[in-house]
């Protein structure tokens, strides 16, 4: 009988290295993606809205900078990128841009947030079973880790100017965009198509 119960502990014990030696020598898809593959494009709007009710829009000349609870803004070469990508393709789908003093129908406003959140664990040094004779629990003096966690984006939101006055003064996001994954500062014209693509309702005509 102990002789069967080892067979087959010995056995279960070499399945199981087995295993994780398959587990081990599996790919990772999430390795391989590239850049352009990690990104993930959310877009979403009221669809109570009917887009082709609007003529004319008008967009900043800068980026909003977010970085936890800093505010600034940015107009690298990058930045005039993608906002001129953000123009050409509301353009193409029939509205007119505007100046922000000649009262647009539509405002648009585009973030790059980041937000970086620090925090420390404590950890004893030794979790006692009793085995050493000197019983059970968390021995001290703990060691601290400390981790930092950083989730950077893509925002870009669409506001109904032209039903302001009708809504008590109070500005309506009616659509909205974010942009998350891997080479944020690359490729501004990939991702603004992406979520236009996502947005045929969007459109004049």
């Amino acid at each position: 009988m102990r002789s069967s119960l080892v067979s087959i502990f010995s056995y279960c014990l070499l399945a199981g290295i087995c295993w994780l030696g398959l587990l081990g020598c599996s790919p990772n898809p999430l390795n391989d993606l590239s850049a352009e593959d990690s990104k993930v494009f959310i877009t979403n709007y009221d669809d109570t809205v009917n887009f082709s009710n609007y003529r004319t829009f008008s967009i900043p000349d800068s980026v909003e900078v977010i970085y936890n609870d800093r505010y600034g803004l940015s107009a690298d070469n990058f930045d005039l990128a993608f906002l001129g990508r953000i123009r050409a393709s509301m353009q193409d789908r029939g509205y007119t841009e505007v100046e922000r003093v000649d009262t647009p129908e539509l405002g648009i406003n585009v973030m790059y947030v980041q937000q970086v959140q620090t925090g420390v664990t404590v950890n004893p040094y030794y979790y006692g079973s009793g085995y050493w004779g000197y019983g059970g629990g968390y021995y001290y003096p703990s060691y601290y880790s400390y981790y930092q966690v950083s989730d950077s984006y893509w925002y870009i939101e669409l506001l109904d100017l032209k039903n302001a006055a009708r809504n008590g003064n109070k500005v309506k996001v009616i659509w909205a965009a974010q942009v998350r994954g891997d080479g944020l500062g690359t490729n501004p014209n990939g991702m603004i198509d992406a979520i236009f693509a996502q947005s045929p309702y969007l459109k004049k005509e």
